[in-house]
């Protein structure tokens, strides 16, 4: 716990330490309060600090469970211990099922990895199905990696995916269109991301930005079955503008591409735009190009992005309308900013301690075929 105090003995007061030790030792998660009590009227040059703790429980279940545009019906239950074996550290065992996205997960966390501030260490792990209009996926994956606070702002992970995968249910014509597809193999290589935010609220944030950097990169020189490499760059911003309103932009751009002939790219790493936390509007992957049996294929290049105005009605309760819009390509280096399609609605924003609850109603600007002309989106959280 001591690797969470920013002071050592000796250094000048500064209150700014004394936050972010505070900041710290809550982010342990065993302890529901902390209070720094400096004694500065203390004789001498030395200013004594009294620390006053309140304990939490070590241990948390969460149970939820209900229904949801993408996945339907489903629910979760997940364990945490905050100090599994000691010095902090969190182990985590989490089991949620939905009709699309089922999984099994355990995770460590090392919070001060090797006694450095700033420094973590996890490693995750588990079973998981996704069960989409496209393909059916069952794998099992270990992810190990680190993650370090350069600044207040910018944080930076480094780490290493291997995942066993095995495609189903895929149909002739997607295989047709996309030259062949690899239904079993191994995704083995690093991974790459980068954290800029500079937000006043990680749940519901009305001032500031964000820049999101992700890339991974499998090949048999690290032992997998597929070759390729995939990287996503995304920008949000937050301004507050008259009238109580929240101005929020977002914009999002991918690219991908194998590292030999066109199978050797997973159908599971596909760009899919379409449906929520893409372009509303939409159904899920229900945007981009379509087999001829109507079965979304995906792309290697991604356009995103999201305007949306956020306005305060009464008290906890806002109203908000957004347009979002988005493409993919199934070609590498190929935006396809020449057919964007459009998402418009609007919606409504319950503030909860969890971040807010959250209901949109969302028309396309053009109806894929055999798809509704309306899309309704409920979430927890913030859409972006």
């Amino acid at each position: 716990m001591r690797h969470a105090l920013a002071y050592k003995e000796g250094e000048q007061f500064e209150q700014d330490k004394l936050d972010k030790s505070r900041d710290d030792l809550l982010g342990l998660n065993l302890f529901s309060a902390v209070r720094f009590i400096p004694e500065l009227d203390a004789p001498g040059s030395k200013i004594p600090i009294d620390l006053a703790l309140r304990p939490r429980p070590p241990h948390s279940i969460r149970i939820g469970g209900g229904y949801n545009t993408v996945d339907d019906l489903g629910g979760q239950f997940q364990w945490t211990d905050y100090n599994w074996l000691g010095d902090g550290r969190q182990f985590s065992v989490m089991l949620r099922y939905a009709s699309i996205n089922s999984a099994a997960n355990l995770s460590v966390l090392q919070p001060f990895l090797f006694g450095i501030r700033g420094l973590e260490g996890a490693i995750k792990g588990g079973l998981i199905q996704d069960d989409e209009e496209t393909f059916l996926l069952n794998a099992v994956n270990v992810k190990p990696y680190i993650l370090y606070h350069f600044t207040e702002h910018l944080v930076g992970s480094l780490g290493y995916q291997f995942q066993f995968g095995r495609i189903n249910n895929v149909n002739a014509s997607v295989v047709t269109a996309l030259g062949g597809i690899i239904r079993e193999g191994i995704v083995s290589g690093p991974t790459l991301g980068l954290t800029w935010n500079t937000t006043n609220s990680p749940l519901s944030p009305t001032r500031g930005g964000i820049v999101l950097f992700k890339a991974e990169q499998s090949s048999g020189f690290w032992g997998g079955d597929y070759s390729f490499y995939r990287t996503t760059l995304e920008g949000r911003k937050y301004n507050e503008i008259p009238f109580n309103t929240i101005l929020a932009t977002r914009l999002k751009i991918g690219l991908a591409d194998s590292l030999g002939s066109a199978i050797d790219y997973p159908i599971f790493a596909r760009f899919f735009p379409g449906g929520q936390g893409s372009v509303r509007g939409y159904g899920r992957w229900r945007l981009g190009p379509l087999s001829s049996s109507g079965d979304p294929l995906g792309g290697l290049s991604l356009i995103e992005g999201s305007i949306e105005l956020r306005h305060h009605i009464w008290r906890k309760l806002r109203g908000g309308v957004f347009v979002d819009f988005g493409q993919t390509s199934l070609h590498t280096y190929d935006l396809p900013v020449d057919n964007l399609k459009f998402g418009f609605g609007p919606g409504l924003m319950y503030e909860k301690p969890v971040g807010p609850l959250s209901i949109y109603l969302g028309f396309p600007s053009q109806t894929p075929r055999g798809d509704q002309s309306w899309q309704i989106y409920f979430s927890v959280g913030q859409y972006f």
